[in-house]
C-alpha cells in the first residue's frame, strides 16, 4: 500500500517535471516569436526559409538528410527569388507601401514616446527590406 509521504512525493515530481515542460515550451514558443519578428524586419529572407522547412519537415517528415538537400535548393535561388520580389514591389507595390504608411501612422498614434522611436526604427528596416537593401546581419 502507498503511504500518504510516498503519494506527496510523487506529486511533488510531478509537479516539477509538468513545470518544466512548461517552461520549456514557453521558452521554446518565446524563441520561435523573437526568430519570426527578426525575420520580418532583417533584410535577409533566410528567416523566412528556416520557417519554412520547419513547416516542410514536420509536415512531410522529412530526413536530415533531406531538409539539408532542401535547404540548398533554396540557397541556390535565394538570391533569383530576392530580385524577382524586387521587381514585383517596385512595379506594383505602391498600393502596399500606402497601405502600410496608414496603418503605421495608426500604430504610432497608440505607443508611447519610447514604444513610438523603437517602432520608426522597425518599420524603416522593413522599408529597407522591401526596397531591396542589403541586410545589416553579418552572413
Amino acid at each position: 500500500m502507498v503511504t500518504k509521504e510516498r503519494w506527496r512525493a510523487l506529486l511533488l515530481v510531478l509537479g516539477f517535471f509538468t513545470l518544466g515542460a512548461l517552461g520549456g515550451a514557453a521558452a521554446g514558443g518565446a524563441w520561435v516569436k523573437r526568430q519570426l519578428a527578426r525575420s520580418m524586419f532583417d533584410g535577409d529572407s533566410r528567416g523566412h526559409e528556416q520557417l519554412f522547412l520547419t513547416a516542410l519537415t514536420a509536415e512531410l517528415e522529412l530526413s536530415e538528410t533531406q531538409r539539408q538537400q532542401i535547404e540548398a535548393v533554396a540557397a541556390r535561388y535565394r538570391e533569383q527569388r530576392r530580385t524577382l520580389l524586387r521587381e514585383v514591389f517596385d512595379s506594383c507595390g505602391k498600393p502596399l507601401e500606402d497601405l502600410h504608411d496608414k496603418m503605421d501612422a495608426e500604430v504610432t498614434a497608440l505607443l508611447d514616446e519610447a514604444q513610438a522611436a523603437r517602432f520608426a526604427r522597425l518599420v524603416e528596416a522593413r522599408r529597407r527590406r522591401f526596397r531591396g537593401a542589403p541586410s545589416d546581419r553579418a552572413e
